[in-house]
């Protein structure tokens, strides 16, 4: 009775355990990742604007081209990712700043992609409405930016 109890009692220790690592693990990654993102994110946006510039200058104009539509809708599609990791890291600073860790784990548990709406919620709330338009305006240029990949890939095709 008393071995079995042990049993028991040990089980639940060990469960308990492993859920305070794991909640200690989520923290930590968390803490790097607005860390890393907050000396990152100058960077990303020196990246992300030569980026865009490339696809806007050089990839959209050579799309016209049959033979370069295939290259060119690869090129926008890397260039619509490299916008949509600017924009999450620009989201997790301003969530982090705005709702500290709070927002931030919120954010991630709603599958990380929801640290974008978070951060446009909270922008809402404290009234900072340049990063909402701003936010608002890299959303619409990553989505554009997906949609005319996905539209000259398909003209390549033809």
């Amino acid at each position: 009775m008393i071995v079995s109890k042990l049993k028991a009692f040990s089980g639940a220790a060990i469960g308990f355990g492993a859920f305070a690592l794991l909640i200690f693990l989520s923290i930590w990654i968390i803490k790097g990742m607005v860390w890393l993102g907050d000396y990152v994110y100058p960077v990303m946006q020196v990246i992300t604007n030569i980026a865009l510039t490339i696809a806007f200058f050089i990839c959209l104009p050579l799309s016209l081209f049959k033979k370069f539509r295939s290259y060119c809708a690869i090129g926008i599609l890397i260039v619509a990712y490299i916008a949509g990791l600017d924009l999450w890291i620009n989201s997790l600073i301003t969530t982090y700043v705005i709702w500290g860790w709070i927002g931030v784990v919120v954010g991630f548990i709603t599958g990380g992609i929801g640290m974008i709406p978070v951060s446009l919620i909270a922008s809402m709330v404290e009234g900072q409405w340049e990063h909402f338009w701003g936010s608002i305006f890299a959303l619409l240029i990553t989505i554009v930016l997906f949609v005319l990949a996905i539209w000259i890939g398909s003209k390549a095709e033809e």
